[in-house]
């Protein structure tokens, strides 16, 4: 059964409760972020709700994110990025590796040059 998740949130707390929701529930992600609790489900709901003192690190924000992402849900990320003022864009690693790997063969051949000027310079004296 496919959940309907809502992409336009009212809070910061209803972002990471579609992310919690697109990753399989409370007890998943409960145990996800606090495998040494027996009730991190429990935990976590009193995280997510706006109204008790209980709240996520940081860390467990971005391992909340990261693992959404991974389920292709990115409208939390894109909800928080946007209530920062930036606009979320997802990496392109094909074309970061093609960069580098253009960059890398750039200075292999730079290097190559002074290796060569090197040892002429070592060779006439």
């Amino acid at each position: 059964m496919q959940l309907e998740i809502p992409q336009c949130f009212d809070s910061l707390e209803d972002a990471l409760k579609a992310a919690v929701q697109a990753l399989g529930g409370n007890k998943v992600v409960g145990r996800l972020l606090r495998p040494d609790f027996d009730h991190a489900d429990e935990w976590l709901r009193k995280c997510l709700s706006s109204d008790k003192r209980e709240r996520l690190e940081p860390g467990q924000v971005l391992v909340l994110l990261r693992e959404a992402k991974l389920q292709g849900f990115h409208s939390a990320f894109d909800y928080f990025a946007g209530s920062a003022g930036y606009k979320a864009e997802p990496l392109n690693l094909q074309r970061e590796a093609e960069s580098l790997e253009r960059e890398i063969a750039d200075g292999l051949k730079a290097l190559n040059a002074r290796m060569a000027r090197l040892e002429a310079i070592k060779a006439r004296g």
